[in-house]
């Protein structure tokens, strides 16, 4: 089930979202933050006034395994993992008002609440949480803007930064434009209701960024950003990206973040190319150490893989106004850095995807195959999806996956969903989903999740 996307949401997840444009599928989270609206954002006190508000209220039933030890136990899966079976319920509020403030003012808050009825028979466990995943204020005057409050950055590191601070924006309208930010980075304690903030240490993150941006022709943009923790210096970051389109049918994308102590962390250079209306061929290239993007006096460090350099060859197809279909191929290799040539080992991926989605219709099928063997571990990847509206305006999204590991069965997921989706009225909307899962922990796993959402449009005035 899809949730329609708001601004404050979809800027709290810009990293993680795909960009509009196929040809971009492999760095939307670059492009999201390399290719901003200059001329919006220069216009921004000529902007409408709208309010739009969002409240989701979510009652989930997922089974929780905890790591324990049961010595009379009467089977070894039940040795070592006790099942908690858990109903949260979460809310789930944003609100997203521009053109305020004689049309200068924007405000977008995201918050949400969850409490669980089963927790208090538990020895251990957390009742009740909640947080601000982004609230701040932005005024803007010709080409100068400033905000305040919590929200994501999401130029300057890799992933992006939470920051509560403030931040101020300069755009000409010749495409030039400099940024800064300075504040205190978000610190997140994870609980099994989710993520909260919680500040333990004292931590402070600057930054700054400048760049030039001419819409449908170049985009190119270079920032430094630096962040500390725990008394040490977490991250003192370089990043460049440029985009650029030399003509119509030709888009290229160079960009990486360079560790001033430790050197290049990623880099990317990737090139599409529209041979066709019908045929879209993309190359690229990826170096990574993830070692290099966590703090060294972070425990996640020990857990870090190793350093590797891919190539990828992309072909989407369109066959007909209905039919859609990619195939990706990577070859991969991974290394320790200082071990012996001989302890790299290389892997491949191969993905294939086939799209139906009829012209003016409401149905779609997707069916997605991959596999992926990287020397240590060999996993064949299917799902299968549809969505059709037996009734209006009643939806249905059955699903069927799998991930099967070549090298261990035990390891080996089955998932199968059904989701329904059921407007209730001009702002109300229900879905149900239903989930019976294989894990490598439990044979079967029985899930579901009902959501009842109302939205509010003031629209333009």
């Amino acid at each position: 089930m899809q949730e329609r996307p708001q601004p404050a949401r979809a800027e709290a997840s810009c990293a993680g979202m795909r960009c509009a444009r196929r040809r971009f599928a492999l760095a939307g989270f670059v492009l999201c933050a390399l290719l901003p609206l200059t001329a919006a954002a220069q216009q921004a006190e000529l902007q409408p006034e709208r309010v739009v508000i969002r409240h989701d209220t979510i009652l989930r039933y997922v089974p929780r395994y905890e790591l324990t030890l049961e010595t009379s136990a009467a089977s070894s899966s039940t040795l070592f993992w006790r099942r908690v079976d858990q109903v949260p319920v979460y809310e789930r509020i944003s609100l997203d008002a521009s053109g305020l403030g004689n049309r200068a003012v924007e405000v977008h808050v995201s918050a949400w609440g969850a409490a669980d009825a089963t927790m208090p028979a538990q020895s251990q466990g957390q009742l009740l949480s909640g947080d601000f995943a982004t609230a701040y204020a932005k005024a803007g005057w010709r080409s100068l803007s400033a905000w305040g409050g919590r929200r994501f950055v999401t130029w300057g590191l890799p992933g992006g930064l939470h920051l509560d601070g403030v931040g101020v924006e300069e755009r000409a309208k010749s495409g030039l434009y400099f940024e800064a930010v300075a504040g205190r980075p978000v610190t997140s304690v994870s609980t099994v209701l989710g993520s909260h903030s919680e500040y333990t240490q004292p931590t402070v993150a600057y930054g700054a960024r400048v760049g030039y941006d001419r819409p449908g022709t170049l985009a190119a943009a270079g920032s430094y950003i630096e962040r500390w923790s725990n008394g040490l210096a977490a991250n003192r970051a370089l990043m460049g990206t440029v985009a650029y389109r030399p003509y119509e049918r030709l888009d290229l994308l160079a960009s990486s973040t360079f560790d001033v102590r430790s050197g290049v962390q990623e880099a990317r250079v990737q090139a599409a190319y529209l041979a066709t209306d019908e045929i879209e061929p993309e190359l690229a290239y990826v170096h990574a150490d993830p070692r290099k993007l966590l703090p060294s006096w972070s425990i996640l460090s020990m857990f870090a893989t190793d350093v590797y350099d891919e190539g990828v060859l992309g072909v989407t197809g369109h066959v007909s106004h209905d039919w859609s279909a990619r195939v990706e191929l990577g070859m991969r290799r991974s290394y320790l850095p200082g071990a012996p040539k001989e302890g790299a080992h290389l892997g491949y991926r191969t993905d294939a995807s086939v799209r139906f989605r009829p012209t003016g219709q409401r149905t779609e099928v997707v069916c997605e195959i991959s596999r992926r063997d990287e020397g240590e571990t060999a996993l064949f990847i299917t799902r299968l999806a549809a969505a059709f509206v037996p009734y209006y305006p009643l939806r249905i999204a059955p699903e069927l996956g799998a991930a099967v590991d070549e090298h261990d069965s035990k390891r080996t997921a089955l998932l199968a969903r059904l989701s329904a989706e059921l407007p209730l009225g001009p702002r109300w909307t229900s879905a149900l989903s239903a989930d019976l899962a294989r894990t490598p922990i439990a044979l079967l796993e029985v899930r579901s999740l009902l959501r009842v959402s109302y939205l509010l449009d003031g629209g333009s005035h």
